[in-house]
């Protein structure tokens, strides 16, 4: 029993030993329980060899507390000792509880034992006995002992560095893939991560949202949980891209789709997705992201097209593409005709309609890879993506052109979608999708003016637009400081030669130009609402001149006409009426409003209660430029009309031809037969208005009597000294 213990005791000497001189050196714990348990081993050894002799009560605790230090060591020093598994730490509690119940005998043997090994240890230090060879075989025994130790203390320092590094890198790993947690949860789009090799995806939980889909609902991880969803329309395209970007002709995968939601409506998403390649180059994994485009504001409500906003975003991405001059393409803008007319005259429900109807023939005339989008009111935009110039565009329009012939029912009435389109086809000199659809919009402007079906952009079109808008500044400069005039221009009884009115023609005083014609500025200033407050001013101006030069009644004065705009017909215009009157003191009956065919016919009902509250006020309405519009009989009978003028270009054939005579004719008796007074423009020549007065034609004006003049007292007789007034010819 005793020899067993022995070698039991000699064996932990050894383990603790080399966890004080080797694993202490290389752990981050001092070394205090291992030299204690050493202290402890020699303790016990000692009185394991002298047990016999010293079985006092001093010693026996000492043994005893001694063992326990040998037990604590065991289970707390030796488990950071990576050379020590699991079934060694048992064995040495086995050897460590063993020690502690020979603590209670054998004391003296224990003494016997470390004199021993004291005496040994000196002989052998001392080298007495021994043979010279045998001192070179000790002294080679402890070199190559202390080599050894050396190489396995650097193999255990070795194995601690890898242990740590593995530690950092664990710790990298789980920190890495919290901050992909973080990422993936905080992101607003949806990602996954596609293993070609495998054909499986990983789909984010915000990815799973943008189609309505949850983990519970998702059989499996196959990228047909995405490509199944994919539009009929866009599958083969989205396909086409992917192919295109696994075999490297594209950089990255990008595409705007339509997918199908899991509550049974399509939404716009827009997938992005680049891939890591092997050796050889082969596509083995694709990751990015799929961001809903609908949820984000970019499609127009009503019909469903993108907006301004995507559009952009799309023109912007062509132009930063590094492919612009293999991957043409163009814009073209599309402005609806007549729109505001059918809005007005039918309602806004109906405008509504005729919207949804024109953006569904635009997208019928159009390739999956072009866009439609809607930029608000009656303006549409069609982006063409890979076309062959000019050839394709010109395609494109034809199909517009064929689509919108074709009638549709709207409001119990049947119509044709007419449209304005300009075109930039050169896209290569733009850097910004802004500047792009402005040129557009510029050449649909230029192909309103001109009527024709397209016009393709140039560089003149914006200098005519830049010069268009320096005239714009000026005019409100020209509104604010007051630099027009007015001027009369007399109108005077066929039959009788009498001055029987003026019309008042409003003059532009130009400080640098001069006098400028009303043909130059009077259609700007109505497309930018400046003829309102300019219309008002011409009204009480030549209110308040007439009443000072020709004070009188109806009866006794001559009375004046005053043009008004389409864009004046409103509501508004019979207080400003009144209040013309009421502040100048003119004759209610001396003044008439003179409205031209198209103002009526753009708004007939609003043209009806307004014309109708004005003669309340005395006021006579006369419609201007008869013959140029649609003329109805209908529309003469139903309005309150009074007095009819016969545009000039009819009053030029008078006597040119005989089909022309014959339809002034035609005209002067119809507004005989309505009882309208009827006034000629634009007599010029003793023949015409010989004839006009053998057609008993009431009223006439033109330069034959005189030209557009300020108001001043003596312009009967500046009607006099052209001998036409008084009715000589």
């Amino acid at each position: 029993m005793k020899p067993a213990l022995l070698g039991l005791a000699a064996f932990y000497m050894y383990l603790a030993g080399q966890s004080l001189l080797v694993w202490s050196s290389v752990s981050r714990t001092p070394p205090t329980l291992a030299a204690a348990a050493v202290a402890a081993g020699f303790v016990i050894l000692a009185w394991l060899v002298s047990s016999d002799r010293f079985s006092g009560r001093l010693m026996h605790p000492a043994c005893v507390l001694a063992s326990l230090m040998v037990v604590g060591h065991t289970l707390f020093a030796m488990r950071l000792d990576p050379s020590s598994g699991l079934v060694g730490r048992v064995a040495l509690m086995v050897v460590a509880s063993g020690l502690v119940v020979a603590s209670l005998g054998w004391l003296f043997v224990l003494i016997v034992v470390a004199l021993g090994s004291l005496v040994l240890g000196a002989t052998l230090i001392q080298g007495v006995g021994f043979p010279d060879n045998a001192v070179f075989s000790l002294i080679a025994a402890v070199i190559t002992a202390f080599a050894a130790q050396r190489i396995r203390q650097r193999a255990l320092q070795r194995l601690v560095g890898l242990e740590e590094e593995a530690e950092a890198e664990r710790e990298a790993r789980e920190l890495s893939e919290q901050r992909y947690r973080l990422a993936v949860d905080g992101s607003n789009d949806g990602l996954y991560d596609w293993d070609l090799a495998r054909d499986t995806v990983y789909f984010s939980s915000r990815w799973l949202e943008t189609f309505g889909l949850s983990e519970s609902t998702l059989d499996d991880a196959s990228p047909d949980v995405w490509l199944e969803r994919v539009h009929p329309d866009d599958r083969e395209r989205v396909q086409a891209s992917l192919d295109a970007h696994w075999c490297g002709n594209l950089d990255q995968f990008e595409e705007e789709h339509r997918i199908l939601h899991s509550d049974g409506d399509y939404r716009w998403v827009l997938a992005r997705g680049v891939s890591t390649r092997d050796a050889d180059g082969n596509a083995v994994r694709m990751a990015g992201s799929v961001t809903d485009m609908t949820a984000r504001g970019l499609f127009d409500p009503l019909t469903g097209l993108p907006n301004r906003r995507l559009l952009l975003d799309r023109l912007d991405r062509l132009l930063s593409s590094h492919a612009r001059a293999e991957r043409p393409f163009a814009l073209l803008f599309v402005d609806l005709d007549r729109f505001k007319l059918i809005n007005d005259t039918l309602g806004h429900h109906a405008g509504d309609a005729l919207l949804v109807e024109a953006a569904s023939r635009l997208q019928s005339c159009v390739r999956a890879s072009d866009t439609v989008a809607r930029l608000g009111g009656d303006e549409f935009v069609v982006l063409l993506d890979r076309i062959e110039l000019p050839e394709g565009v010109q395609i494109t329009v034809n199909r517009i052109r064929q689509k919108f012939d074709k009638p549709l029912r709207l409001g119990g009435r049947e119509l044709r979608l007419e449209a304005s389109i300009g075109a930039v086809l050169d896209t290569l000199p733009y850097d910004c999708g802004e500047d792009i659809v402005r040129d557009a919009d510029t050449a649909m402007y230029e192909a309103k003016q001109r009527n024709c079906e397209m016009v393709v952009f140039d560089i003149a079109m914006r200098e005519r637009l830049t010069e268009r808008l320096h005239l714009e500044e000026e005019l409100r400069q020209a509104v604010d400081h007051e630099q027009f005039t007015v001027q009369y221009q007399p109108i005077v009884e066929i039959s009788s030669g009498k001055l029987a009115a003026f019309e008042a023609l409003v003059r532009w005083q130009h400080p640098e130009r001069g006098m400028v014609s009303p043909a130059e500025f009077i259609p700007i200033m109505e497309e930018t609402g400046l003829i309102v407050p300019l219309g008002v001013w011409v009204l009480r101006t030549a209110c308040r001149e007439m009443q000072e030069v020709f004070p009188g009644t109806a009866e006794s004065a001559p009375s004046v006409s005053v043009n008004l705009s389409r864009v004046q017909l409103r509501p508004a215009l019979v207080a400003e009426v009144s209040a013309a009157l009421s502040d100048s003191g003119l004759d209610g009956g001396r003044l008439k409003l003179e409205v031209t065919e198209t103002a009526i016919l753009e708004q007939p009902r609003l043209a009806a209660e307004t014309l109708t509250e004005l003669k309340t006020l005395g006021v006579r309405v006369m419609m201007d430029d008869f013959g140029t519009g649609h003329s109805s009989l209908a529309m003469l009978q139903l309005l309150p009309i009074d007095q009819l003028k016969i545009d000039r270009s009819f009053i030029d054939r008078v006597g040119e031809d005989r089909e022309g005579t014959e339809l002034v004719r035609g005209i002067i008796a119809m507004c005989k037969a309505l009882n309208l007074a009827v006034v000629a423009e634009g007599i010029e020549t003793a023949e015409q208005l010989e004839s006009l007065r053998s057609f008993e034609c009431d009223l006439g004006q033109g330069y034959l009597f005189a030209r557009p003049a300020p108001l001043q007292q003596d312009a009967a007789a500046r009607g006099r000294r052209t001998g036409v007034v008084s009715g000589a010819s």
